[in-house]
């Protein structure tokens, strides 16, 4: 057995060394589509498919608030204590806030780290435990008793050099000692981007909590015998009685639960699917190519297995001889293939938007290269067994009576390779519906109108620690020096400060009150707003308009009245588009006149979380009123923006060298970062729907290629009877456009029902827009009409002299 299977293999490495164009063709049509094929899996293995590396991931949830008119938050301290004592179907419940530090120079620049605020048990929910060192105790959940720190392992191998001995040693933090407690397994990093830990402690002297104060990121693990659609129905039954207990608050706030796994992964798998998708078709339009290909060697060879059958080897010892040239044209075809999936995969990771979730578990690792392996397999079979059934079936006495002169092959060749050439149509209009949507939904995110000019706008953001500048007006004193500083800098114009700036994500939103109206009115649905606290000049350098009334000017000091300017999207939404200038708003209690705001201004609204994101209400207060200790310095300057980022560095350095300097972006690179995943979407497939249109090119001109090289004697005879060289010509364009026609025709309807699964990645453009639609039923046809000419002209020129002599 061993030894017939190598000697099927010998002989099919001759047969394909005697054709080298014939075998590179195929190979590497093969290796297009296998490679891109391995590169899009590891992706989506990496990011989909592997599991979390927790104990018993599957048991992981996260817990969130849902809020009417606005979805999934976090959650306030007082939910999540009702939670974790009333949750039955979890044996665990734990919970952290997103925050950052300042990280004092350790053999290097201060730096602004993310950090999170755990709840106790925090890892224990997880299941896992220290790298080095412990986890916190819970008297260390204690207010102002202890200041202990848990290091990430990134921040710990980036910083500290990965030495062990940095546990129980103290570092700085927002100028406070910290005592390094343990290292965190790396684990961690899979959910989080924090770089330290340290336990979430409450203030008494705050008072209590708000239940509608959100912070709070909830994980939870299921106890035994729950099951998600259990611990929803629980939550939700619970949702209810807090609605009933404090109708002020919860009322209408429910409570989803959702596996961990698909939290994290929720927001990139429709993308990752489309691309597994579309790289699937990619890989079937090779196998119909490289089908066509054999199919016609398989009919130039019929003479070969009518001799080889007539010196008596049987139609299975055929069938395995030729499957043995399919599938060794597929290894090939898979080594070349994986080749190019190492640098397909490089490339994947270097253009992946910064939010791709997991991107470091993305590689070639044993899955991949069993996937590369079934994959080169299933192709080579689903190539080759069609053709080679063909081959092995070729009648003795009508072969070598026909001494070649057939012609054709018959008519079920010609039907097979039609139904070929119509399904690579079929499937690259599939794919340019698809590239086409996701392109004009690119240029539509690339025409948005942002509220502000991104033009020469550098952001930086600064986090004063409280210990060391107390108080808010000396806080403000701080910012106004650096301003000042940044302000003679040269080739700058204008230098604002805001507590946040456009497309940054991560906004509060706080519930606000008109005075005069009662808050139950119909306008004030979901009447809640972002409060920015910001200066005059922010609204200068980036060039968002007034629109009506004031902007702040001097005399809104410390001491005098307090006012606000709100958004177009808050005059609209909440005044019914009337100017709102004069009315009176609070974020507090609204018969409490010493909260009251008047609003002195109307200014424009601003894109606050994403490019393709509508805007959202928007309170500005002045900065001289409620000054801040994070606060985002913002400069228009008249040149290249990032190259003033080492003068920002140096200037707030000669103020106090252990601030650091944070979230250092342009603007035009904060709308580069917003619309990154959009732009990966519209090239990726717009890659793979011009390798399907090229394939399917290719195979329409192959195949009308060939019937042309086989027909011709039939061409000579024809026009020996006094056909002309236009009715030939009409003759071999309409054998090849019939089933590209068909194709556009069943790609359309195919699309028109696949296009709808897209709704998540579009924006702007309907799933079955008709110019999407239009353009790519054109441009297919034009290939295919541009395919099928060449080898018709080529037909319309043939002697029928020479070819009936030649036959």
């Amino acid at each position: 057995m061993i030894d017939t299977l190598l000697r099927d293999v010998r002989y099919a490495a001759r047969a394909l060394a005697r054709r080298p164009g014939f075998t590179a063709a195929v190979a590497l049509t093969l290796a297009l589509g296998i490679g891109a094929t391995t590169a899009i899996f590891s992706v989506v293995n990496g990011v989909l498919l592997r599991a979390l590396p927790f104990p018993q991931p599957d048991r992981l949830v996260t817990v969130w608030t849902n809020l009417p008119s606005w979805g999934h938050e976090t959650a306030s301290l007082p939910d999540y204590l009702d939670w974790k004592a009333q949750g039955s179907s979890f044996s665990r419940m734990s919970a952290f806030a997103s925050s950052s530090d300042n990280l004092a120079a350790v053999g290097g620049e201060p730096e602004r780290v993310p950090s999170g605020r755990v709840m106790p048990d925090f890892l224990a929910t997880l299941g896992v435990s220290p790298a080095h060192g412990r986890s916190f105790t819970p008297e260390e959940f204690t207010y102002g008793s202890h200041y202990v720190v848990l290091l990430s392992h990134g921040l710990w191998t980036r910083r500290f050099g990965a030495d062990a001995g940095i546990v129980g040693t103290t570092i700085t933090l927002n100028t406070l000692p910290f005592t390094v407690v343990g290292i965190a397994p790396a684990s961690l990093g899979e959910i989080t981007p924090a770089q330290l830990w340290t336990p979430y402690v409450r203030n008494p002297a705050n008072g209590p909590a708000g239940r509608r104060a959100d912070f709070l990121n909830v994980i939870a693990r299921l106890g035994p015998g729950a099951s998600v659609a259990r611990a929803q129905t629980e939550m939700s039954a619970l949702a209810r009685r807090l609605a009933s207990e404090y109708p002020n608050t919860n009322d209408g706030v429910g409570i989803d639960v959702v596996p961990l796994h698909d939290q994290l992964v929720g927001s990139i798998k429709p993308a990752l699917l489309v691309f597994a998708a579309a790289v699937g078709l990619v890989l079937l339009i090779a196998c119909a190519n490289v089908a066509n290909l054999l199919l016609a060697r398989a009919t130039a060879r019929e003479r070969e297995m009518a001799v080889r059958m007539a010196l008596g080897a049987g139609r299975g010892r055929l069938l395995r001889q030729l499957l043995a040239e399919s599938l060794l044209l597929a290894v090939i075809g898979g080594v070349l293939g994986l080749l190019l999936a190492v640098w397909g995969v490089q490339a994947l990771k270097a253009a992946a938007p910064p939010n791709l979730p997991r991107v470091d578990r993305i590689g070639l690792d044993v899955v991949a290269l069993g996937f590369t392996a079934v994959a080169s397999l299933l192709t080579g079979a689903l190539f080759g067994v069609v053709p080679a059934l063909r081959a092995s079936s070729t009648s003795v006495n009508g072969a070598l009576t026909a001494g070649g002169r057939a012609g054709i092959g018959g008519g079920r060749g010609d039907r097979l390779r039609g139904v070929l050439v119509l399904t690579q149509v079929a499937l690259a209009l599939l794919l340019l519906v698809g590239s086409g949507l996701l392109l004009r939904t690119f240029e539509r995110l690339q025409r948005v109108e942002l509220g502000f000019d991104e033009t020469g706008v550098l952001t930086a953001q600064i986090v004063l620690p409280t210990a060391k500048y107390q108080g808010g007006q000396r806080q403000y004193a701080f910012f106004r020096e650096l301003r000042g500083r940044v302000a003679a800098l040269p080739g700058v114009e204008t230098v604002g400060l805001s507590t946040d700036v456009p497309l940054d994500g991560g906004y509060g939103y706080n519930t606000f009150s008109i005075v005069g109206r009662p808050s139950e009115a119909p306008t004030d649905a979901a009447q809640d707003a972002v409060p920015t606290v910001a200066e005059a000049e922010y609204f200068d350098a980036l060039e968002i308009p007034l629109l009506a009334g004031r902007m702040f000017g001097a005399q809104d000091t410390e001491n005098a009245p307090r006012v606000a300017l709100v958004n177009r999207e808050m005059m609209q939404k909440h005044f019914a588009g009337k100017s709102p200038v004069g009315e009176r708003i609070t974020f507090g209690n609204p018969n409490d006149t010493s909260g009251w705001r008047t609003i002195v201004g109307v200014v424009g609204s601003t894109r606050l979380e994403a490019v393709g994101q509508e805007s959202y209400p928007q309170i500005y207060i002045p900065m001289a009123q409620n000054p801040t200790s994070n606060t985002y310095v913002v400069v228009r300057t008249a040149g290249e923006a990032t190259l003033l980022a080492p003068a920002l560095r140096r200037e707030l350095a000669a103020l106090d060298p252990a601030q650091p300097l944070s979230d250092v972006k342009s603007m035009e690179q904060r709308v580069a970062s917003s619309i990154a995943q959009s732009k990966l979407n519209s090239v990726l497939t717009g890659l793979f729907a011009v390798v399907a249109l090229a394939l399917a090119s290719i195979g329409i001109y192959g195949v009308i290629s060939y019937a042309v090289a086989q027909r011709t004697r039939e061409i000579g005879i024809r026009m020996a009877l006094g056909a002309t060289r236009s009715d030939v010509l009409k003759l071999i364009v309409r054998q090849g456009m019939t089933p590209a026609a068909l194709g556009v025709l069943i790609g359309v309807v195919a699309s028109l029902a696949v296009t709808r699964l897209m709704g998540k990645l579009l924006y702007g453009v309907s799933a079955t827009d008709p110019v999407v639609f239009g353009a790519v039923c054109a441009l297919l046809s034009i290939v295919a009409f541009g395919a099928c000419v060449a080898p018709a002209r080529r037909a319309s020129r043939v002697d029928p002299n020479v070819a009936l002599r030649n036959d």
